[in-house]
């Protein structure tokens, strides 16, 4: 996000924004170049339509961005930029734009891995007692403090190669297959 399209609003000297401090620009181009090399729909938070970022005033924190959606060949290389910017996370997911990905960013503590991190202490429960289900590559944080892992047939190939049992599409209750076949079997 900050490398890919920042715009008037931030600058290299600014003390804080919505993803952290003011860093420098990574590419060695204008802000205006980087950002116009990727001419995909952003979206901000609680958005109903996208609009160009270089169009974007941020005046606040931003609780979740998306990028949507991002031909595949663009895809990593936009995650290669974003994954050089501290205190983010950044994950390609499924598209329902065939031969698409969609790009989802949050601060780096804003994960189900988090969440779930957090809700373990509060309960006092041990992570070997923890079965997690995805289909995304924004679950792959959650694959990793989960004891066993379900993926879903239709879910990225990286979270299938994590899992300990790939289970039908959600579509076909797949879930609901793996957790009969975990827990009555």
């Amino acid at each position: 996000m900050y490398y890919l399209w920042r715009n008037a609003n931030y600058r290299s000297d600014d003390k804080e924004n919505s993803l952290g401090k003011g860093y420098g620009n990574i590419s060695g181009r204008s802000d205006y170049e980087s950002a116009s090399q990727y001419p995909y729909p952003v979206f901000f938070s609680d958005d109903k339509e996208s609009e160009p970022a270089k169009n974007k005033v941020v005046e606040g924190p931003e609780r979740i961005v998306y990028i949507e959606p991002v031909k595949k060949e663009d895809t990593e290389a936009i995650l290669k930029k974003l994954n050089q910017i501290p205190d983010i996370t950044a994950h390609k997911v499924a598209s329902w734009t065939p031969a698409h990905f969609d790009i989802h960013i949050t601060n780096a503590e804003a994960t189900k891995r988090h969440a779930l991190e957090v809700l373990l202490k509060i309960l006092d429960i041990s992570r070997d007692n923890i079965v997690t289900a995805g289909d995304g590559n924004n679950d792959l944080p959650l694959f990793e403090i989960s004891n066993y892992k379900i993926a879903m047939e239709n879910g990225s190939d990286e979270l299938k190669k994590k899992a300990d049992f790939i289970a039908p599409s959600a579509i076909n209750d797949g879930l609901a297959i793996a957790l009969r076949k975990l827990f009555l079997n």
